[in-house]
């Protein structure tokens, strides 16, 4: 992920943590939620909310149920 000068952000690579596959997941921006969708089955997109975007920093969040339990990972990136 590259900040760039005028504020936005440009997506260079997403890990989708398979170290045997490099090819990166399509991915769709909009409304502040990044979707990225690993393969067919929708069960295994990964989203996350935009929580705050500005030209030095970027915080978004994970939300996702497991085992019937709501968790939330927010995760920073600053320049």
């Amino acid at each position: 992920m590259i900040f760039n000068q005028d504020g936005t952000v440009s997506i260079t690579d997403i890990y989708d943590g398979n170290d045997e596959d490099d090819e990166v997941g399509n991915y769709t921006l909009k409304d502040n939620v990044l979707t990225i969708m690993l393969s067919e089955n929708p069960a295994d997109n990964v989203t996350f909310k935009i929580l705050k975007l500005t030209s030095r920093e970027l915080v978004f969040a994970e939300e996702y149920t497991e085992d019937g339990i709501s968790y939330r990972e927010e995760s920073y990136l600053r320049r």
